[in-house]
């Protein structure tokens, strides 16, 4: 097995997640700001915010004293941007221009890929977001327009309204219009500015805030190890991909399209996603996949059906196999040595490699899953039958991409180079049955030809 001894883990810190200000909480960029420029130097004295659009404006108060600012350009500034203004609608009304107008655009990010975080007590609580604006300087004040809070809107004049009938709108129809830019302005119109009272980082309301992030810490949910956490990702992202009709297909058919989907999967995990026990799944398993590490894998015959990458099928699948064989033994793969063997194009050699591999910190392919000592230790009959099965097949792929036979190891001598089932049943003679003792088909397991 390869050791990554010189990477040890130094800490673990349990994850909780909080939502009680999930539907509140939103991330502010300044693009235009340094970024050593911390947000609690920022003078806000004036918010709004349109919540449902996630529009938002902040006015920051700028020192017009500084020996930095230039005292006779900001009063020119004020100059033009209030001339012809009543005193009431000015924009500066200290005839500088001592404060700035920032305005949100809506940020081009994927929500679901950022969460507000914060520790405590050694913890990190988590907390999904709700949006996230971009905020840039507005020149608003260099324009007539006057501030939309402090505007006098004329009363209209009364006038004939004529009344139409539009037609019915259709669902794609209707999910274009609403994603049209004209729309959008159209809802933000009719949106009104709510004002807010800001509060920075240090404030008691903020303080009061933020410890209602730890809430989940105070329901005294029980953490999971990251092992169980991680199953209980991949039972879930398989569930929700999971779109074969149990109905309509065999078992071991449903086994072989879970097989398809995941680059390894224990035994405990595709049960329960299927929904059956481990005893009714063993033989489907066994039939669609093969053991690497004590997590089943597709088994190379059914991962190549038809033509790849204008290579012959056989070659790929002895390819795979090959890979698939020193992931079984626990040696890391280096590409370049790898492609001095197999004879591939590069691409496919990395596509092989890294359908069911990660790379270490030695930059080296190794297998994704971290062996399943449970199921080797249940299952000892099982694991002893897929070791013979891939001593069997490995001479033929070995002697196929090298033209030399396999030296077998010291523990498998008097061994031929194929195994039937007489030989399979004069091995398990005198052992110990398991919980699911199962004579698979050995020329159906390696994708041998009879």
């Amino acid at each position: 097995m390869i050791n990554d001894d010189d990477d040890p883990v130094i800490s673990e810190i349990p994850v909780y997640l909080s939502r009680d200000l999930e539907d509140k909480l939103f991330i502010f960029q300044y693009p235009a700001l340094p970024i050593t420029s911390p947000s609690s130097k920022l003078n806000v004295f004036k918010s709004q915010i349109k919540p449902e659009n996630q529009e938002v404006i902040l006015e920051l108060g700028l020192d017009s004293k500084s020996h930095n600012y230039d005292r006779s350009h900001g009063e020119q500034i004020a100059l033009n941007a209030d001339k012809d203004k009543q005193a009431t609608v000015k924009s500066f009304a200290s005839k500088c221009m001592d404060h700035l107008r920032l305005e949100s655009k809506k940020a081009e990010i994927d929500l679901e890929s950022y969460a507000v975080g914060t520790m405590v007590h050694g913890s990190l609580i988590l907390t999904p977001l709700k949006g996230a604006v971009s905020l840039v300087p507005s020149l608003s004040h260099f324009g007539s327009k006057t501030d939309e809070s402090q505007a006098v809107v004329p009363e209209e004049e009364a006038k004939m309204v004529r009344v139409q009938f539009s037609k019915v709108e259709t669902e794609k129809s209707k999910k274009a219009r609403q994603q049209s830019y004209s729309y959008y302005c159209q809802k933000s119109a009719e949106e009104p500015w709510y004002h807010t009272e800001y509060h920075g980082p240090s404030s008691s309301l903020t303080q009061v805030e933020r410890q209602r992030l730890a809430k989940a810490l105070m329901e005294g949910r029980t953490p999971l190890s990251s092992v169980d956490y991680l199953d209980s990702i991949a039972k879930q992202d398989i569930a929700l991909n999971n779109n074969v009709a149990s109905g309509h297909l065999s078992l071991t058919q449903r086994v072989t399209e879970l097989l398809t989907r995941v680059k390894g999967i224990k035994t405990s995990v595709a049960a329960e996603v299927i929904g059956v026990t481990e005893a009714e799944i063993l033989p489907c398993l066994q039939t669609s996949g093969v053991l690497v590490q004590g997590v089943w894998v597709l088994r190379s015959d059914l991962r190549y059906v038809g033509a790849h990458h204008a290579v012959p099928q056989e070659m790929l699948i002895r390819a795979r196999d090959y890979v698939l064989l020193q992931y079984f033994e626990g040696r890391a793969i280096e590409r370049v040595k790898l492609g001095e063997i197999i004879r591939l194009p590069p691409e496919v050699i990395l596509e092989i490699v890294s359908e069911v591999g990660k790379l270490n910190q030695h930059k080296a392919w190794i297998f994704c899953q971290p062996q399943d000592v449970r199921f080797m230790t249940r299952y000892p009959e099982i694991v002893e039958q897929q070791a013979l099965l891939w001593e069997a097949r490995a001479n033929q792929v070995t002697e196929g991409l090298t033209g030399r036979r396999r030296r077998r190891d010291s523990g498998r001598k008097g061994r031929g180079n194929s195994l039937s089932e007489d030989d399979s049943d004069t091995t398990k003679r005198g052992r110990k049955k398991s919980e699911c003792d199962i004579k698979p088909d050995i020329a159906t397991l390696v994708g041998l030809k009879s």
